[in-house]
């Protein structure tokens, strides 16, 4: 969303992910047909909900921190379709109801260092929450990734999973 309020709010790396203009806009290049029912997994403040919603499809934005989800729920109020769910999609239930699942900078957090095993098994419980002909799509919004997602250093600190809780590399 073309938030000036919001936008305002950038003053960080981190504000910026969550509040200015460019995150919304990820996805945008992608032909989801109108009316189709998406998931975004780890909506975050809702920036690309928000953006998914406005382009008429019908959005369940499931966030498992409560503060965010909330800032969500404020981003995405009005808009005819969208939902905020505080989880993860486990929490969901395992019958398949969407046309595409969405993750935005999401994957890289499950399963740690050397979690290629765990990022398997998390996609194919998401999977199954897709309808058959349907999609999941993984983004990043940094143009490194790939890299990131294989424990390379992070673009903005140099330190390998900086942030992540309970990682090699990340402060006590």
């Amino acid at each position: 969303d073309l938030s000036d309020e919001l936008a305002g709010a950038v003053h960080s790396w981190a504000t910026r992910c969550h509040f200015g203009r460019e995150r919304g806009h990820v996805l945008r290049p992608l032909a989801i047909a109108p009316g189709a029912r998406v998931l975004e997994v780890g909506a975050g403040c809702g920036p690309v909900s928000r953006s998914l919603a406005e382009r008429g499809l019908v959005v369940d934005a499931l966030e498992p921190d409560p503060a965010r989800a909330a800032i969500a729920r404020q981003r995405l109020a009005g808009l005819p379709g969208a939902e905020v769910l505080v989880g993860t999609p486990d929490d969901l239930p395992d019958v398949p109801a969407y046309d595409v699942a969405v993750l935005v900078g999401v994957l890289e957090y499950v399963g740690g260092a050397d979690a290629g095993p765990a990022r398997t098994e998390f996609l194919r419980r998401l999977a199954r929450r897709v309808r058959p002909g349907g999609h999941i799509v993984c983004a990043i919004e940094n143009r490194f990734g790939v890299a990131y997602l294989t424990g390379q250093p992070e673009e903005h600190t140099g330190r390998q999973f900086d942030g992540l809780e309970g990682y090699p590399g990340a402060p006590p």
